[in-house]
């Protein structure tokens, strides 16, 4: 297909607001992994997890057809560095992240939105694309680009565990040992036995009764080591409670809790999009007597029952290689965060951030399953 699309920028709230209706319909192209890719999380991220950046979206036309749109946002270090983001990353950890675009225009639009990204008038130093699928065209648009542009290029790549659901749940039980399977069921028995039963919220003033609770239960369990958690951080509640208002009305929140009399002991927070049911938070009781018997096995096996009941062909543990996870995933993707920089500024501010993993392989600690690759590209 030969065409001449035309990028334009749009960067106040409102404007953006007015792109939700065609940007949704973008998005849900991929049913797969494009929920992180919609306007509802991007609007609801910028405004309660990173209200200090401004929001830059450029939006692809083919005459007067929006094509494809590019979820960008600007801010500064302390230092001044200028950094343009991919957006809906930071704190939330918002997976699978790129320019969602109708398929027939995928690689022209992706060519317009690097001419439009390196073309000069968006000044940048740093331009961060996080949570890439590894080896998609994104990945590989931005390692020819940094190639073709003298750009630094610096990578970090991560795994996503996931279980390819079959067509029932027995299926997916048949897959585990028989010592497995009877620890599944001895568990589940246990927290019936002690008269905790598991509720799901989808939607209402449950729901977001609920939301208060499960962010609770999260900071609980992480003071426990002495951290806040993700759920404790500024912002957090209101983003949570906001995005589950607007996204139960879409069907796509399923908040699971383990309660007993009524008092939720703990709980998990999926959403369902397409094809696919993301394990997006947790958290429970440390203080319950039950806590010891693993309250996460009951929850995760109610929401992978759910998922193949409600015809899911993906359960995505999303980024991270805890053990647990793979306790019941099969597999693993891999994503990666890529940071690229064109002026001396940011190339410094690179060659900087590379000392820290250095220092870090040199302390007597147990390290992570990141995998961190650097590739210095000369101008």
């Amino acid at each position: 297909m030969k065409a001449t699309l035309k990028v334009t920028r749009v960067a106040t709230i409102p404007e953006i607001e007015r792109l939700v209706p065609v940007w949704e319909r973008i998005a849900t192209q991929d049913v797969r992994e494009g929920f992180f890719r919609s306007p509802c999380w991007y609007l609801t991220w910028i405004r309660y997890i990173r209200p200090d950046v401004s929001p830059m979206v450029l939006v692809v036309r083919d005459q007067e057809e929006i094509v494809a749109i590019a979820p960008l946002s600007c801010g500064r270090t302390r230092s001044r560095l200028r950094i343009l983001s991919l957006a809906g990353n930071d704190l939330v950890c918002g997976e699978y992240l790129d320019f969602p675009s109708l398929p027939g225009y995928r690689q022209l639009a992706l060519e317009s939105i690097w001419a439009e990204l390196l073309g000069g008038e968006l000044e940048w130093d740093l331009l961060s694309l996080s949570a890439m699928r590894t080896e998609g065209d994104l990945f590989w648009e931005a390692h020819k680009r940094a190639q073709a542009d003298g750009l630094m290029l610096r990578s970090e790549e991560r795994i996503c565990p996931f279980v390819q659901l079959p067509t029932t749940f027995e299926e997916y039980l048949a897959r585990f040992s028989k010592r497995r399977r009877k620890h599944f069921v001895r568990t589940r028995r246990i927290f019936k036995d002690h008269g905790a039963e598991v509720k799901i919220y989808r939607s209402g003033p449950e729901l977001e009764s609920a939301i208060p609770r499960l962010i609770d239960l999260h900071c609980a369990r992480w003071k426990t080591v002495g951290k806040p958690g993700t759920l404790g951080q500024p912002g957090f509640a209101e983003f949570l409670l906001t995005l589950g208002r607007k996204q139960a009305s879409e069907g796509a929140v399923r908040l699971y809790t383990l309660e007993v009399g009524g008092l939720a002991k703990a709980a998990m927070l999926n959403f369902h999009f397409g094809t696919s049911a993301f394990q997006f938070q947790n958290g429970f009781d440390p203080a319950w007597k039950l806590a010891k018997h693993s309250p996460g096995t009951v929850l995760i096996l109610h929401g992978i029952e759910t998922a193949v009941a409600e015809g899911c062909h993906v359960y995505d543990f999303l980024r991270g290689a805890e053990e647990y996870k793979f306790h019941f995933a099969d597999r693993s993707k891999p994503i990666t965060d890529v940071r690229l920089a064109r002026t001396l500024r940011g190339k410094l501010f690179l060659c900087a951030a590379s000392v820290r993993p250095c220092l870090a392989r040199l302390r007597p600690r147990r390290r992570g399953p990141a995998a961190r690759e650097w590739i210095f590209l000369p101008r």
